[in-house]
């Protein structure tokens, strides 16, 4: 028997999941009114968890439309989730390292590395700081194989108090 489909929210009908964590699942999507194919993130709610993809989706809007971040198309909830609808991204670096066996030539690796520090510096910019740097949460773009993606703001942090000044260094707190 046929699973019946997980339409979320009236409009993305959830078919593939294709990762997890502690932050919760993330699916491969269509949405009911454009047919195009998407990503959605879900995030359990409940009275002891912390809600990170409210943070990620707002931190998200004001990138959106920068080079090399995703696209939010819609943030919301539904019954026990919180869900975000992005665009769908491609393998992460650390998946096409070990799929070249783990030898990339010197021209990609500095082609990356441009983009991993201009994607970091677009971040800084805005006042953040993403706090969970990886190969993993970086992913090569679907519409453009050689933009990279930087991706999973769950952990960042603003480092600017209202005024746009510099908070203080606190050390030994944890995340």
């Amino acid at each position: 028997e046929k699973p019946v489909p997980i339409i979320l929210d009236g409009r993305y009908i959830l078919k593939e999941k294709v990762g997890s964590g502690s932050f919760g699942q993330i699916y491969i999507a269509i949405c009911k009114q454009t047919g195009s194919i998407l990503a959605v993130k879900l995030e359990k709610r409940s009275a002891e968890s912390v809600a990170t993809l409210g943070k990620e989706a707002k931190l998200l809007g004001e990138l959106n439309g920068q080079p090399g971040f995703p696209t939010v198309y819609r943030y919301g909830y539904e019954t026990d989730y919180n869900y975000m609808a992005l665009s769908l991204l491609g393998s992460d670096i650390e998946k096409l390292f070990k799929q070249r066996a783990y030898k990339f030539s010197l021209k990609t690796v500095l082609m990356i590395i441009d983009q991993l520090l201009t994607r970091v510096q677009v971040l800084h910019n805005r006042g953040y700081l993403h706090r969970d740097l990886k190969p993993e949460n970086f992913c090569i773009s679907k519409d453009n194989p050689e933009e990279i993606n930087l991706i999973d703001f769950g952990l960042s942090r603003s480092y600017k108090d209202a005024y746009g000044k510099h908070i203080p260094c606190v050390e030994k707190r944890g995340l």
